[in-house]
């Protein structure tokens, strides 16, 4: 019972950390010296090298060159500051790009982002044809065609993916693992996926990718209509949906295909 940490001590050990955090942000490329640290944490010497230890281990902190007793904030800052910058302006962009999509296509368009094996909208354009496609819904990446996008440009992804069981939502659904993997590779081979009639009868939608650094897939442009037919898309609708995720994709740093 010693060893467990209860719900008080590890919220002081998060604020504790955060509080050296805080003073060194304030304290420039030049640093701040472990008195210092003491002084305005309240926390005794051997406590903050104990968390110093800890965060320089994370990335988090790290010595000064010129001062080997000075400490700053380390490369792993910066790099979640960079990250946070980047989340806020792809949900900036994707606002923009779908409304922009949108009035070009005349359909509803959404934007998507990969979480554990769904797809989340995160940006939705006002022609609302069913609550699935809603800002902050989400579904299986088998059956949807922005879930095969994601798959398609990770293979490791797949390969977690079929893991389980491929739940059937329409007679459409793909529920074996070669035909997704199948499916995956004529993604690859076209530039963009389809769900035809797959997560509910009469939704059909089409979907391409929006490229971040590293030819990194990070989200999809996705169009979706009703209909009682097999889908069919239009070359105008591709060419314009490629187009502007291509745009997307280099107003946020990416490097798209």
């Amino acid at each position: 019972m010693d060893d467990v940490v209860r719900p008080n001590e590890g919220l002081a050990t998060v604020e504790n950390a955060f509080a050296l955090i805080q003073v060194l942000s304030g304290s420039g490329p030049g640093g701040a010296g472990v008195a210092r640290l003491c002084e305005e944490t309240g926390m005794p010497r051997r406590t903050v090298y104990r968390y110093l230890s800890s965060l320089i281990s994370l990335g988090l902190v790290e010595l000064t060159a010129q001062q080997s007793n000075c400490y700053r904030l380390g490369p792993m800052v910066e790099e979640l500051a960079l990250q946070s910058s980047r989340q806020r302006e792809f949900v900036r962009q994707s606002v923009v790009r779908v409304d922009e999509l949108a009035r070009m296509t005349d359909q509803m368009i959404h934007c998507t982002v990969y979480d554990q094996g769904t797809v989340v909208t995160v940006a939705a354009s006002s022609q609302q044809i069913n609550r699935s496609v809603r800002v902050g819904s989400r579904r299986p990446a088998h059956a949807s065609a922005s879930g095969k996008i994601f798959l398609a440009h990770q293979r490791s992804a797949v390969d977690a993916y079929v893991t389980r069981a491929l739940t059937r939502l329409t007679p459409n659904t793909i529920t074996q693992p070669d035909r997704l993997r199948e499916e995956c590779e004529r993604v690859l081979a076209q530039g963009f996926a389809l769900d035809n009639h797959e997560v509910a009868v009469g939704l059909c939608c089409v979907a391409v990718p929006i490229w971040g650094n590293r030819r990194q897939v990070v989200g999809t442009l996705s169009m979706t209509w009703s209909t009682d037919r097999e889908v069919r898309v239009t070359d105008r609708c591709l060419r314009a949906m490629k187009s502007t995720a291509r745009e997307f994709s280099l107003s946020i740093g990416g490097d798209p295909k």
